[in-house]
């Protein structure tokens, strides 16, 4: 765009899906990505 061009943004009649995650939750799958919460490397005292 170019300066002073206007972009008009609304709403559609009909909602569209732009992503599918399946059936894991978008956290559970954050989680899993980036081993929050994964101890497994920790060594037992």
């Amino acid at each position: 765009m170019e300066p002073g061009e206007r972009l008009e943004v609304r709403r559609a009649e009909r909602p569209i899906v732009l992503i599918r995650l399946g059936p894991e939750s978008f956290f559970k799958r954050l989680r899993k990505k980036l081993h929050w919460g994964d101890l497994s490397d920790r060594t037992r005292k």
